[in-house]
């Protein structure tokens, strides 16, 4: 795994590292740093009281790792149904797009 850190908007560096935990889950990410198990790279929204509250450390502070876009995939439809139309609104509040 690679992360590159840019600060300013110039690429900073590249850091290489070998995986111990892999998980496609936010919040079991968070748990594993939480416990001490290594570094992790979470959305600042899950971790937000955890830093208050001095349980998390930020890493680099004065460095950012590239946006990365969160997309709604359904099927294409004449109609979209209200229930999924309802759900794309929310996350468009929710993220602030």
């Amino acid at each position: 795994m690679s992360w590159t850190q840019t600060a300013s908007g110039d690429s900073v560096a590249t850091t290489h590292s070998r995986q111990r935990i892999v998980t496609d889950n936010a919040a079991g990410m968070r748990s594993f740093a939480l416990a001490g198990a290594g570094v992790a790279i979470l959305p600042e929204s899950l971790v937000r009281d955890d830093l208050a509250a001095g349980r998390l450390l930020r890493l680099l502070p004065g460095y950012a790792l590239p946006e990365q876009g969160v997309y709604a995939v359904y099927p294409n439809m004449r109609h979209l149904p209200a229930k999924v139309g309802m759900f794309i609104a929310f996350l468009r509040e929710f993220i602030g797009n």
